[in-house]
């Protein structure tokens, strides 16, 4: 059956609600009674829109990659420098894990971890998200080549994969030990040493 489109308040209760479902219970464990539980939302108005759960974790991942283009759009914008926009890119996960909203996303974050291995869907999904980020450090870093602000003995899209290896390590460490590892003091010493090894 065909899908209504969905207003952007009913879209957004019941991706929001999936999110809360996964945070909670995990991907295993999630089902659209969870999700219902969450959205507040009865079961048949979720399946009214949704066939299935890995429907509903597809227009997840394309809800947080709009709303990561949205901020990484607006700050970098505002950016004049290479190394500027490089860094308000690298600050944004740091922000927003810094608050409860992240700490959920960062649990979601670590189940899609945890399952892409076994699941190929949830693999994709993986990529979908990584892809976004991975592209657009490669082009600041790229950028930042070409003015000659970065050294250029690297190629921007090694720098890039590896700064994605650094942040997305950082995230599963202080998912699992916030104290020993806090993202923010952590994300400050990654921009500091990146710094230097951008410039040369």
């Amino acid at each position: 059956m065909g899908r209504r489109p969905m207003g952007d308040t009913r879209r957004r209760q019941i991706l929001e609600g999936l999110l809360r479902a996964v945070a909670k219970h995990g991907l295993r464990e999630c089902n659209m009674s969870r999700v219902a539980d969450e959205a507040k939302l009865s079961r048949g108005i979720l399946h009214y829109y949704f066939s299935d759960k890995e429907e509903m974790l597809g227009a997840l991942v394309d809800h947080l990659r709009e709303e990561n283009f949205r901020h990484f759009a607006g700050s970098v914008g505002r950016m004049k420098g290479p190394w500027e926009r490089l860094r308000s890119v690298l600050r944004y996960p740091a922000r927003r894990f810094g608050r409860e909203r992240g700490a959920m996303l960062a649990k979601v974050w670590v189940e899609f971890w945890g399952l892409s291995s076994e699941n190929e869907r949830v693999r994709e999904f993986v990529l979908r998200l990584q892809s976004d980020l991975r592209e657009l450090l490669r082009l600041l870093i790229q950028d930042g080549q070409d003015q000659g602000v970065f050294r250029r003995d690297v190629p921007a899209k090694h720098l890039a994969t590896i700064l994605m290896g650094a942040l997305e390590g950082m995230v599963l460490q202080w998912r699992f030990a916030p104290r020993e590892a806090p993202f923010a003091a952590t994300a400050r010493s990654l921009e500091r040493v990146l710094e230097r090894v951008l410039r040369g």
